[in-house]
């Protein structure tokens, strides 16, 4: 048995035996100031999905502190718009990324006299209590526990920590991990090097002071300023994305959401078995336009006509004559592909795909949707399909 091995095993023992309670202080603070710190997330390894949720924990942070720059770390180019920093650095193997962390990620945050790491498991929990003490160190993150890694008494837990400039310059000059699997990052630092780096003058935060800053597996009982854990804490894991929710909420609540509505024309050159398009498709195509005409929704959202296999013809151009922006799409997957592809080249919030059999019979249909978003936030949005074979979202209207 590996040592990876051994700690994970003796890990599960130990949570198998521990209660979590999350107290959470829904104390109203105002904004922390902290004009030395960076705050950066990284996600080196790949992954959009993974990033979409990283994003969220940046713009979340954003809402209780006032950074003095804000920096995504990644091999993922962002597809939506992202108001923060945005470094990209190429793609690692997910082996190689305890050794990224510590020999090539310090040298993005030397502008800064911190910098403040978060994940997608492990940010701010409690706001309220921040203090200036974390900030009297230069490295401050959960403390360990004994029964687990040996360590205890000892601060070292990463993802969720800061570290002062100092740190991050010592952190590259250290030697490069030559073990495999790699040490973990922060194992690396505080345990395997610790003596270094405080002959090198570097302070690690008192357990004390670590615990009110966050918690992993122990003190989990215990109001902290944040957390670190998907599976080690899954009850502050819980509550923190229902904080992060909570905030888009209010956030898209208060906020204009611009909106795109795309529907699918099947052109004069489509064959259809036993149909010729002008008398089957644009049948379904007047509807469309006579109902979208009838039954307004609000504030009118613009409507771009998809022309599939050919350049819109003669009749389209003047159905939608004042109605409709047009664009063409030439390639694979029918309405689905018209619709992925020109989703990906839309800047807007929201956006409503219609296929070329979809009409109107009442008014608000958008607020319906609009609605949905606004409650529940990122996501798909539609009818329920037939149960038949599966569950799913009917694809004439998303």
């Amino acid at each position: 048995m590996t040592a990876v091995e051994h700690n994970a095993k003796l890990a599960a023992a130990w949570l198998a035996t521990q209660g979590e309670y999350v107290p959470l202080l829904d104390v109203p603070c105002p904004i922390i100031e902290l004009p030395n710190v960076t705050l950066w997330a990284s996600v080196p390894c790949g992954g959009e999905n993974y990033q979409a949720r990283v994003f969220r924990v940046l713009r979340y942070c954003n809402r209780l502190v006032k950074f003095q720059r804000t920096v995504l770390i990644s091999c993922v180019e962002p597809r939506q718009p992202f108001e923060f920093e945005f470094v990209r650095v190429p793609q690692i193997k997910r082996e190689e990324l305890n050794i990224w962390f510590n020999c090539t990620a310090p040298k993005y945050l030397l502008e800064s006299d911190f910098s403040f790491s978060v994940h997608e498991d492990g940010f701010i929990l409690n706001p309220s209590l921040w203090t200036p003490e974390f900030l009297a160190c230069d490295y401050i993150g959960a403390p360990w526990d004994a029964r687990v890694t040996g360590a205890g008494g000892m601060v070292g837990n990463g993802a969720f920590c800061i570290e002062s400039r100092r740190m991050n310059e010592e952190k590259l000059i250290l030697p490069m991990d030559a073990g495999i699997p790699p040490v973990a990052a922060d194992v690396y630092v505080c345990r395997t090097h610790r003596e270094r780096l405080e002959k090198n003058g570097i302070r690690f935060a008192p357990v004390e002071l670590a615990e009110r800053f966050s918690v992993e597996l122990t003190g989990r009982d215990k109001p902290s300023f944040g957390f670190h854990g998907k599976t080690v804490a899954k009850a502050h894991y819980k509550a923190g994305w229902e904080k992060i929710k909570a905030h888009e909420k209010e956030e898209r609540k208060g906020r204009s959401i611009s909106v795109e509505l795309f529907y699918i024309y099947v052109g004069t050159t489509a064959q259809v078995e036993g149909a010729t398009p002008a008398s089957y498709y644009q049948q379904f195509t007047k509807r469309f336009r006579d109902t979208y005409r009838e039954f307004r929704s609000g504030d009118q959202a613009r409507l771009t006509v998809i022309s599939g296999n050919d350049e819109p013809d003669t009749y389209a151009m003047e159905l939608f004559a004042g109605l409709a922006s047009f664009k063409t799409y030439l390639g694979t997957g029918w309405d689905i592909g018209a619709h992925q592809e020109i989703t990906r080249q839309s800047k807007a919030d929201f956006v409503v795909c219609f296929n070329s059999t979809t009409y109107f019979h009442r008014d608000g249909w958008l607020e319906r949707l609009m609605d949905a978003y606004r409650e529940f936030g990122e996501g798909l949005y539609g009818a329920t399909g037939s149960n038949e074979s599966h569950p799913h979202i009917r694809t004439a209207c998303f």
